[in-house]
């Protein structure tokens, strides 16, 4: 018996087996779901994507049942800052798609940094988090809601340099 736990002890901290990391392990890998076998789901699904960068869900995840984990591990969500000139995720925050202190606005509210620009859709049109943002340091850019009241201060008209790139 003691022979199989020194085995054991040897293995789970041996170097030579860990091997390289994939994308999944890398960035998901410390992920807290309350059940290790979520992490390992997010890990899988992370690396199929990557795998199968284009088209749908179904034809990223292949089997039915890979489909079907990855609706079920949906009902988390993944607060994300991503470094878009080196495509890399720096700081991810799991929370349950629950409301109250797990929705997407009151952990905004938690993971505000400096030197960051911040990309927000309508439902986060608050301007006490747009101050708090840029009290931070960083800036913002929002959608704003269809019966948002704004004066237009002024207006820069777009290059034809410009409108040959869209």
């Amino acid at each position: 018996m003691s022979q199989k736990k020194r085995l054991v002890g040897r293995h789970a901290n041996s170097s030579e087996d860990a091997g390289p990391k994939t994308f999944g392990e890398l960035n998901f890998g410390g992920a807290r779901l309350g059940d290790a076998r979520r992490t390992k789901r997010l890990i899988r699904i992370a690396d199929a994507i990557m795998r199968h960068p284009g088209g749908s869900l179904p034809e990223k995840m292949g089997a039915p049942a890979e489909l079907e984990a990855l609706y079920h591990l949906m009902k988390w969500s993944l607060h994300t800052h991503f470094e878009v000139d080196r495509f890399v995720p720096t700081k991810i925050k799991v929370t349950p798609t629950a409301g109250g202190e797990h929705d997407e606005r009151a952990v905004m509210d938690c993971m505000i940094e400096s030197n960051r620009t911040y990309a927000m859709d309508r439902g986060y049109a608050r301007f006490d988090l747009f101050n708090r943002i840029v009290d931070a340091g960083s800036s913002y850019v929002c959608r704003i809601r269809d019966n948002s009241v704004f004066t237009v201060l002024e207006e820069k008209p777009l290059t034809e340099a410009d409108l040959a790139a869209c």
